[in-house]
């Protein structure tokens, strides 16, 4: 009796053991086993062909994956071992390992280097997103990156000014500044990169593009932090009076203009 009792003990404590020793390892392994970080662009998912990874609190992504879903163009130079990243008319140069990095030409610092995973080459996805003009935000609890583009009507801000020289015409100048601080990427249609339209009491008077000729091809412009670019025109007055002003800017908005003012005419131009 002893004998079985002792028996059924030892079989209870060896199953006992090995039901802690699994739970033990199941718990370790989801411990070990961090949960993967998925990616959102404009809100369709991305999936990359190496995972993204942690590295000095920094979330990395694979070069030519993201940087490809993003709009750009890489290029590996086996020669150099340097990664070329091209968007419209900025170009970015990287080496593994090394947190100097070129922007047309120019020699920046990142805060963590280019790390080669897998034959992979990975770079901190805020770093990228931005520079290539996405907005991104990483939800911890969701372990979920978002990326969404920048729009040229949210960060670009323009301001007109004028000023009356001579008393015949009016000199006009718009003024597009990016106020975002990461680039701004946009494409225009052809040549034409503003116009004005002038009516008075509801009729048009003035159109700045009528007569004009623009070459038909297809322009990319990059806005950097802080940059403004300025066009300047004139305009001739065919009498007094008050007139209404509408101004487009086509990177933002070729149908709809970006600024109404109205300028009332108070002298009599001359011939």
């Amino acid at each position: 009796m002893k004998s079985k009792l002792k028996t059924g003990m030892i079989a209870g404590l060896l199953a006992g053991s090995l039901a802690f020793g699994s739970w033990l390892s199941a718990n370790f392994e989801a411990q070990a086993a961090p949960r993967p970080i998925s990616l959102t662009i404009n809100d369709k998912a991305l999936n990359t062909d190496s995972p993204p990874l942690i590295e000095s609190g920094r979330v990395m992504l694979p070069l030519r994956t993201a940087a490809e879903a993003l709009g750009g163009r890489v290029i590996w130079d086996k020669a150099t071992r340097r990664a070329v990243v091209q968007k419209g008319s900025q170009e970015l140069i990287f080496r593994p390992g090394s947190k100097d990095y070129l922007v047309n030409g120019r020699v920046n610092k990142l805060d963590v280097a280019p790390i080669l995973r897998q034959n992979r080459l990975l770079l901190p996805v805020r770093f990228l997103g931005e520079k290539l003009g996405f907005q991104v935000r990483y939800q911890r609890n969701e372990h979920r990156v978002y990326i969404n583009e920048l729009k040229p009507y949210q960060a670009l801000k323009p301001r007109l000014s004028w000023r009356v020289p001579f008393g015949n015409s009016i000199e006009f100048k718009l003024v597009v500044k990016n106020e975002a601080g990461i680039p701004v990427y946009l494409t225009l249609m052809d040549g034409q990169d503003f116009d004005m339209v002038v009516t008075r009491d509801g009729e048009q008077v003035y159109r700045w593009s009528d007569g004009k000729m623009f070459t038909e091809a297809l322009r990319p412009i990059v806005y950097q932090p802080g940059e403004e670019k300025e066009f300047s025109w004139e305009w001739f007055p065919p009498a007094p009076g008050k007139y209404n002003l509408e101004v487009y800017y086509l990177g933002i908005d070729r149908e709809n203009p970006v600024l109404t003012e109205e300028l009332e005419v108070n002298w009599e131009p001359s011939a």
